[in-house]
């Protein structure tokens, strides 16, 4: 969060700058747990991209524990 668009509950779309995509890849080891699994998908150049429907922000889910 804070560099791109949730898409999915746990996928993110991001356009960056380089420095951004630096800090970005730096910051991720710091943020995720022993069982995590990450994946970014560096798209340049010529990339293909098809989408088809319509995706609204998704809003931060509430959590409340008692």
């Amino acid at each position: 969060q804070g560099f791109g668009v949730r898409v999915q509950k746990s996928a993110f779309e991001c356009i960056l700058s380089g420095a951004k995509y630096e800090k970005l890849i730096k910051g991720i080891p710091k943020l995720i747990a022993a069982e995590d699994l990450v994946r970014v998908y560096k798209l340049t150049g010529n990339a293909d991209i098809k989408a088809w429907g319509t995706v609204g922000l998704m809003e931060q889910e509430e959590v409340v524990i008692f």
